[in-house]
């Protein structure tokens, strides 16, 4: 990356010029480009940067997307609740993004957010992943969830997910 665009991010970051660093990251083919500018993005960390980064999980480059998510987790609580609000988006991969992100953030309501995406999710992976992140802060309470979330799925998948959560939680 050539030294007069780094120079220029550390300006849109002393500027707060997110509108920019977001255009950098989605017009650049070099990838050190692009994790210079969402790097940028996670300095800033302000709401627009949040929602910037949210913005790449609709796009088309799966390197901008791994990114994105990667750079929401390190914003952690500061992203939480603009991340938690994707789970309730119609698009599935959507849902799986937010619950990728959410399931790194150390977040007290975690549990609680899972609890419920594994009561209204009619998607099979999603509900999958929501079941895997449920093993990791969920308690022996949750496991009457996990069975009925195997009930309403009769797939060998969900099943075995669930067996493995029960594991981990009891």
């Amino acid at each position: 990356m050539e030294q007069d665009l780094f120079s220029a991010i550390e300006g849109m970051v002393a500027e707060k010029d997110v509108k920019r660093l977001s255009r950098l990251a989605i017009s650049e083919n070099d990838r050190a480009a692009v994790d210079a500018a969402i790097t940028a993005l996670v300095k800033v960390g302000n709401d627009e940067a949040v929602e910037e980064l949210i913005s790449f999980l609709s796009a088309e480059d799966a390197y901008l997307r791994n990114e994105a998510i990667e750079a929401l987790q390190i914003l952690g609580t500061r992203a939480f609740d603009k991340v938690a609000v994707l789970l309730k988006r119609e698009e599935p991969d959507l849902r799986i993004f937010a619950l990728n992100v959410l399931k790194e953030m150390k977040e007290l309501r975690l549990r609680g957010l899972i609890r419920h995406v594994l009561e209204v999710e009619t998607d099979l992976n999603v509900a999958s992943l929501a079941v895997e992140c449920l093993s990791e802060v969920g308690s022996g309470e949750d496991v009457a969830l996990l069975e009925a979330v195997a009930g309403r799925f009769s797939d060998p998948y969900m099943r075995f997910a669930v067996d493995a959560a029960r594991r981990r939680l009891e």
